[in-house]
């Protein structure tokens, strides 16, 4: 399990993070670990 906190995201800049940050985050998740959902 991991938990990232984010802090100071405004609203204009949340839709970057979801389209951006957190599927880079899965990525690197899925490269560390074999078979990583």
């Amino acid at each position: 399990k991991i938990i990232v906190y984010r802090d100071g995201v405004n609203d204009l800049q949340l839709l970057d993070v979801i389209e951006n940050e957190l599927p880079a985050l899965n990525e690197i998740c899925m490269k560390a670990q074999e078979g990583y959902e």
